[in-house]
Formats: C-alpha cells, sequence, structure tokens
C-alpha cells in the first residue's frame, strides 16, 4: 500500500478519512470504495447511474456539467441529475471540496433549500449530483418576463430566502454565489411565491475559471463579480456576511430592475466594488424600510452590515407590518357608539325630581278643586 497526499496523481480519494491513495480501490483504513481522481464524460440518455438512476430528459447545462431528468429505480421517483463535466474532476484539489461540501450539503433539510438526495461517482469517473426534481421559474426568468417587482412581493421572497440563508449559515454553509438565477420560484404555488434556493457552492467549488463562476487557485474567491462581496474581491477569507451582501444586490435587482454596480470588465467591476457607491435604492422609487435594509447589506465594510440572516428577516417583517416604519395606525372610530350607561344616583335623582314635580301638579289640582266649592 502506497499513501500520498491530496495532490498526488492518479490516485483515489477517500471522503471519510480525506486521504489519497495509489493503486487501491478502497480505504485501507475504512474498507470506504475510493473515488478515482479522474473524469469521464457522462454518455447521454439512456445511461443507468451504479444501477439506481436512469437519465431521461437533457433540461440545461451550466458551468460545472449538465443537468437531466432522472428517475431512481427503486422508488420510480423523478430526480434531477446534475453530470459534472469532464475538466471539473481532474483536479484532486476540486475533487476534495466537492466532495466534502456534498456531503456536508446532504444532511441539510429545509423547507426553502432544494434537497441533494445522493452524490456519487460512477466506475468509469463521472461525478454526479441527484436532487429534488422542481417545477419553476428562477428570479432571473422572473425579472425578464416581469420587470421590478413591488415591495411586498420582494419582501416576501426575500424573507424566505433569509430562512434558507439562517438555516445554512447555523451549520458553517456559506452559499457564496447567490443571485436571481439560484432562486427558484416554484409553479406550485399559485397566488404565492413560494422559494427554492440552488446551488450550494457545490457547483462553483467544481467551476474553472470563468467570469460568471470563477475559482481561483490559493486564496481565490468564488462567485459572481456583479453579486460578490468586497472582501471576497479583495482575497479574504468570508464568513456569512458575504451571502448577506449578495442578498442586497439581489434585492437591489429585485426592487429596482438594475444591479446597484454595473462594469463591462472584471477589472472595472473590481474598481467599482472597492471604490464606487451605489444610487440608494430609495432614490430610486424603493419605500423604507425596504430600501434602507437593502442598503446596509450593500456596506462594503462587512462589520456595518445586519449581523445575521436572523436579523434582517426581522428588520424586514417588522417593515411589512407597517410599510411606512411608523406605529400601526390606531382602528378607525365605529359609525354607531352605544351611549355610556347613567350612574344609579343619577336616576335615583331624576326620579325624586320627577316625583316632585307630579306632587306638585296634584297639589294644585287639589287646591284649584276645593276652591271652586
Amino acid at each position: 500500500m502506497s499513501q500520498r497526499t491530496i495532490q498526488s496523481w492518479p490516485a483515489g480519494y477517500c471522503e471519510r478519512c480525506e486521504l489519497a491513495y495509489l493503486d487501491e480501490a478502497v480505504c485501507p483504513v475504512d474498507g470506504t470504495r475510493l473515488f478515482p481522481m479522474t473524469s469521464a464524460e457522462g454518455r447521454p440518455l439512456g445511461r443507468i447511474l451504479d444501477d439506481r438512476y436512469i437519465l431521461r430528459e437533457r433540461l440545461g447545462s451550466g458551468g460545472m456539467g449538465t443537468v437531466y431528468r432522472g428517475t431512481e429505480i427503486a422508488t420510480a421517483r423523478d430526480v434531477a441529475i446534475k453530470i459534472v463535466t469532464d475538466g471539473a474532476g481532474r483536479d484532486p484539489a476540486n475533487v476534495r471540496r466537492f466532495l466534502r461540501e456534498a456531503k456536508l450539503m446532504s444532511r441539510v433539510a429545509h423547507p426553502n433549500i432544494v434537497s441533494i438526495l445522493d452524490v456519487g461517482q460512477t466506475g468509469d469517473g463521472v461525478f454526479y449530483l441527484v436532487m429534488d426534481l422542481l417545477s419553476g421559474r428562477t428570479l432571473d426568468r422572473v425579472l425578464t418576463q416581469e420587470g421590478p417587482l413591488p415591495p411586498d412581493r420582494v419582501t416576501r421572497i426575500a424573507l424566505q430566502i433569509c430562512q434558507a440563508l439562517a438555516h445554512a449559515h447555523s451549520l458553517s454553509v456559506v452559499h457564496r454565489d447567490l443571485k436571481p438565477s439560484n432562486v427558484l420560484l416554484l409553479d406550485e404555488s399559485i397566488g404565492r411565491d413560494v422559494v427554492k434556493v440552488v446551488d450550494f457552492g457545490i457547483a462553483k467549488s467544481l467551476s474553472e475559471t470563468t467570469m460568471t463562476a470563477t475559482l481561483t487557485g490559493p486564496g481565490g474567491f468564488v462567485g459572481t463579480p456583479a453579486f460578490m462581496a468586497p472582501e471576497v474581491m479583495l482575497g479574504q477569507d468570508i464568513d456569512h456576511r458575504a451571502d448577506l451582501y449578495s442578498l442586497g444586490v439581489l434585492l437591489y435587482r429585485l426592487s429596482t430592475g438594475r444591479l446597484p454596480l454595473e462594469a463591462p470588465s472584471m477589472a472595472a467591476m473590481a474598481y467599482q466594488l472597492l471604490n464606487a457607491e451605489p444610487v440608494p435604492a430609495g432614490a430610486l422609487g424603493v419605500p423604507d424600510p425596504l430600501a434602507a435594509v437593502t442598503m446596509r447589506l450593500l456596506a462594503k465594510d462587512r462589520a456595518a452590515r445586519p449581523d445575521d440572516a436572523v436579523a434582517v428577516a426581522a428588520e424586514l417583517a417588522a417593515g411589512a407590518r407597517t410599510p411606512t416604519g411608523a406605529p400601526a395606525p390606531a382602528p378607525p372610530v365605529p359609525i354607531w357608539v352605544q351611549p355610556p350607561r347613567a350612574e344609579p344616583r343619577l336616576w335615583i335623582a331624576l326620579g325624586l325630581v320627577a316625583l316632585v314635580v307630579v306632587a306638585l301638579v296634584l297639589g294644585l289640582a287639589v287646591g284649584r278643586a276645593l276652591l271652586s266649592q
């Protein structure tokens, strides 16, 4: 048995002990089947993956691979299967990151996060992810079809994204590429918006360096430049507040129909991100408190952003209850108000007065009768 570090090539990688081995089929420590550090393009429709899934229909493709409608053989359930492209699986460091992140995300269960059901690699080296098959529109498509959204709808969508982020962040998972194309509104939610956030770092961990999903070497960054926090652009260590900045860009885009900062190139975007300030959302017609929350999320200094997604949700929810941010108005006065009941003493006094009047009237009447006789 010969053991090498993860940088060795070729090698088999054990996801449990996170070590790479040469000329081994299973891990000599725990017996886990090793993932080969090779990759091969998946054959198209009709292919069976690991005797468990059948590829039925091509749904689309992106930076990391192709997504298919598939069927889980054991349950006959339709699923979405993402086949990782050939080049992404050739770097051992990418394979390690992919497996660790996929393993973590497979434990995440939340109503506003698309579920990852399975992750694996076929015998000929094809990496794949199995996810819930959902029907809906991305926020990108919604914006294209409908334009900027009303503030109350933006708030409803944002609250659900906050719930997804808060749950992921509690598990130390940072999305790193939150943007409209990674947020899905389900078709089945007639008259309301049900949000699903997708691609929590897994796809981007395998991407080559591109303008739309950038992954560099050590100290590099993952994400989409227009939605990237300044600390990510600077190559600094990131935390959950990088996702909060991306959420601010997303809210700005949903509310105004434009990005807070725009540039024709990566270098120009980097300059804008580090030096320019966006036009305040309020100046573009976005009402408070939505505008105020959005601009706080876009603070270049992450210490000036809200503490976490829970705090953002609390501010948005408070604003949703009172659209102007003012205290809730008092209820209107009813048209008819029942008069207050008179005090008992008042009734007694009135009764005595009435008796006195009656007695005087009777007395006068009796007196006149006697005089007439």
